[in-house]
């Protein structure tokens, strides 16, 4: 490893691996950026799949091998934030079943070098099938990365993030219960106490497949159905409990601004009055327009 540049930690947390392992490992150790060193999490997997993985982590360059207890994959990822070698001053989240472009790395860390306080990176992807032929881009981001966006919707892809150490540190320091993705409680979190960074060019080839652990709509069909489910009929609950927690836990580590859109959040959701002049303000919204005013209707109907 190169002792001139920022050393960049990589999160890579397995269960029950397959054929895809290999590849993903190869595209980090093929990372342009010189200095990567990845902590490999096994969550649970079978013993078989244990010893056949230690025989292929040689593929991925440097690394330290962990076999713990199945955690699920947000809590098994932001459980590994609070285990950073003390040089590594970048953590980037990797899944078991993508591709890396070669300067997946090198780009986030000129995006974060620089930056003060807590701060996170996250990028487009490209959708491809699962011999990684070209489906879409899948960008998230429209209208910029705000903490008013992170109330209720996530644009960090999980295998694009790239966190600085401040924002490593801030965000290991304390492991959910109720985050609704390990990408959605980092994105709400540093939005609200740091700052977000997020590149419109893919920097994941994003691998659909039957064994997504979540995922990627695959199509414009299902990606429809997707948007109808999340927005019209959206896991509302989850998303206030991600809220309050952080409120519980963080709400003094936010900025002034975030601490108001929060708060305006939590006290709107318990009565109906309360629901339908939050949506009449500029509070939380998604990206698409279209899809807040759907967020706004079905907040003001069932609450979030």
């Amino acid at each position: 490893m190169s002792t001139e540049e920022p050393l960049v930690q990589v999160l890579l947390s397995l269960y029950e691996p397959g054929e895809y392992l290999v590849p993903q490992l190869q595209s980090v150790r093929a990372q342009d950026h010189p200095a990567v060193y990845t902590l490999v999490r096994d969550d649970g997997s079978s013993s078989a799949t244990l010893g056949r993985v230690e025989a292929e982590l040689h593929h991925v360059g440097p690394h330290r091998f962990v076999a713990g207890p199945h955690l699920g994959a947000a809590r098994s990822f932001l459980s590994m934030l609070g285990e950073l070698e003390p040089e590594a001053q970048y953590a980037a989240f990797c899944d078991q079943d993508d591709i890396w472009m070669r300067g997946k790395l090198s780009r986030a860390v000129h995006a974060l070098s620089g930056v003060q306080g807590p701060a996170m990176y996250c990028s487009a992807v490209r959708v491809t099938t699962q011999d990684l032929r070209p489906l879409r881009l899948h960008a998230t981001c429209t209208r910029g990365p705000s903490f008013a966006n992170a109330l209720v919707q996530n644009i960090a892809t999980g295998c694009t993030v790239v966190l600085n150490r401040p924002g490593a540190e801030l965000a290991g320091s304390y492991v959910p219960a109720a985050a609704v993705m390990h990408d959605a409680w980092c994105y709400l979190l540093i939005s609200g106490a740091g700052s977000v960074v997020y590149d419109p060019q893919p920097q994941v080839l994003y691998r659909v497949h039957p064994g997504n652990a979540v995922g990627v709509a695959p199509g414009r069909a299902t990606a429809w159905a997707s948007r109808v489910q999340r927005r019209l009929l959206p896991r509302q609950l989850a998303w206030t409990a991600q809220a309050a927690e952080l409120s519980d836990k963080f709400r003094d580590a936010l900025q002034p601004g975030a601490q108001r859109y929060l708060d305006e959040f939590l006290a709107a959701a318990p009565t109906f009055s309360r629901r339908l002049r939050y949506a009449a303000s500029r509070g939380a919204y998604f990206q698409s327009r279209s899809d807040s005013l759907a967020f706004k209707l079905s907040f003001v109907l069932r609450g979030a």
